[in-house]
């Protein structure tokens, strides 16, 4: 397993995201493969300013898949959940896209720091006042609107999207493994058997 590489397609609004994020570090470290983030928004169709959970969700179904998340986070030392409001990732993605071709040693720092931004502290992944504190945190002085209207971030975020789509993924977490594609987040031994062929 040594120097393979899997992509997973990701988003920070997905609290399944974080957890996965968190499970392909493990198995990173324990096998030696590397993990391929290609971030697609899951909801592109969510207001820029975000939404109430209920555009989405019904309160008894949120509260049922924050039990679930709790459970399948604990492993991971997180407990991601769904907040009141849904927020829209597309400035923190296109940022991401900006740090990969700038800062691509920070990028596990922000990755980080913006899923416990939302998932964690439920905070708003649109409010660009937390996006440059988050990169102040971690050493980047250069300005949020520069790197959110940057047209090759954008193109960037925008062949991400259609990296996605072009293999037909509709949810996230998913996983390319020997040209297949597995939906949903799985079972960390599942997942190393897959990952082993």
């Amino acid at each position: 397993m040594p120097g393979k590489t899997i992509t997973i397609f990701t988003d920070y609004a997905c609290p399944f995201c974080y957890i996965a994020y968190r499970q392909c570090r493990r198995i990173e470290a324990e096998t030696g493969c590397t993990f391929e983030e290609i971030f697609k928004e899951i909801h592109p169709d969510l207001p820029e300013q975000g939404a109430e959970s209920r555009y989405l969700f019904s309160e008894q179904r949120r509260k049922l898949m924050n039990e679930q998340l709790a459970k399948l986070g604990e492993p991971y030392g997180i407990m991601p959940a769904i907040g009141e409001r849904l927020s829209s990732s597309r400035k923190a993605i296109t940022v991401r896209a900006w740090l990969m071709a700038h800062y691509p040693e920070q990028i596990r720092a922000y990755d980080e720091a913006v899923f416990d931004l939302y998932q964690i502290q439920h905070k708003d992944l649109g409010d660009e006042r937390l996006l440059e504190e988050i990169l102040r945190r971690i050493g980047i002085s250069e300005k949020i609107n520069e790197m959110i209207n940057d047209p090759k971030a954008n193109e960037k975020r925008e062949a991400d999207r259609g990296t996605a789509d072009m293999r037909f993924v509709r949810m996230t977490p998913s996983y390319l493994i020997d040209k297949k594609i597995y939906k949903g987040l799985m079972e960390e031994s599942a997942l190393i058997s897959l990952i082993k062929g």
